[in-house]
């Protein structure tokens, strides 16, 4: 009898399930792909969010430790003009933001007969040194700006006003050439002596369009303020998303009130009212309307209680308000 010769065969892979498992493999990869933009960014956001925070604690440690803008030569100077009279009744008094006369291509800003100096605006502080490692620390990333508002409670200072002033925290323009070829730092560009002009500026726009450069080339994008015309819906003022028409023929300084417009209605952006509520953009609705959050607080019944809001033609990282008595 012969013996029958069983043969084992090993079980394995048909070509079809292969591709199929490199398709769901490769599928994979891309999902996970697409999510390290998108986490590299948050981080990248939540960073200069902190440092933003920091900035804005340095600017508001500086103002209130500058001595000179104490004298007369300063806050008072800057609300009130050179000779304040003190017969001048509350109403001619300046109660709305003030933005501070900014040299266009250093970025110089004067409060009253006070320069502040881009240099000691700038956050890491240039040419800063890290005295544990004993190098040089963190090159600037950040620049701070200010408005004001006089808090009237008679007609001069010495009546007791204090002063609501606004800091805006923007990231320096990302697209500033530096040489490293040759040593140079983002300190040397961003600084000159006495008299003499930057290579750049850390927040430019085009002094045609007003539109940010993002290079540094162009003026120092100041602060703007703009009117409100409504707000709205009138009876519902607990819910969040609350719609700001913004008045687009009284923006200052001089930019068009479509320019200005196109600045403000971005998701994101940061606004300032008249009373130093902050609102941020979460929505573009029509063609003169951005929704903010929080709400506009019920105690603000007419457009006229907030206006004019104050914001950046760059979208900040941080601001904050706080008042000084000078």
């Amino acid at each position: 009898m012969t013996a029958r010769r069983v043969q084992h065969v090993a079980a394995a892979f048909s070509l079809i399930e292969v591709l199929i498992s490199v398709v769901v493999l490769a599928l994979g990869l891309l999902g996970l792909g697409a999510v390290f933009p998108v986490v590299i960014r948050e981080q990248r956001l939540a960073g200069e969010a902190t440092m933003g925070v920091s900035a804005q604690n340095n600017a508001e440690a500086y103002l209130l430790g500058h001595s000179g803008l104490r004298t007369d030569q300063g806050w008072k100077r800057w609300l009130l003009g050179p000779n304040p009279d003190p017969n001048v009744t509350t109403d001619d008094l300046p109660e709305e933001w003030t933005v501070p006369q900014t040299d266009a291509l250093t970025g110089r800003v004067g409060i009253g007969a006070i320069v502040l100096p881009v240099t000691q605006r700038l956050f890491p502080q240039p040419f800063a040194i890290d005295n544990l490692a004993d190098s040089p620390a963190s090159e600037p990333r950040l620049v701070w700006d200010i408005v004001g508002r006089r808090l009237a409670t008679g007609t001069d200072f010495s009546a007791g006003d204090s002063i609501l002033l606004a800091i805006f925290v923007r990231r320096i323009d990302p697209g500033i050439l530096v040489d490293r070829s040759r040593g140079q730092t983002l300190s040397e560009v961003l600084s000159a002596p006495p008299g003499q002009t930057p290579e750049r500026v850390p927040v430019a726009w085009d002094p045609v369009t007003k539109r940010p450069t993002l290079n540094g080339i162009g003026e120092y994008a100041t602060p703007i303020t703009m009117g409100v015309v409504r707000i709205r819906p009138p009876r519902i003022r607990d819910i969040i998303q609350l719609d700001l028409r913004l008045d687009i023929s009284r923006p200052r300084p001089p930019v068009t009130g479509q320019q200005a417009l196109a600045l403000i209605r971005r998701v994101g952006q940061k606004l300032v009212d008249n009373r130093g509520n902050v609102y941020s953009v979460i929505e573009v609705i029509g063609d003169d309307e951005v929704r903010v959050e929080p709400g506009v607080p019920v105690e603000i019944d007419q457009p006229r209680d907030m206006e004019p809001v104050v914001f950046t033609p760059q979208i900040p990282v941080a601001v904050a308000t706080f008042r000084i008595n000078p």
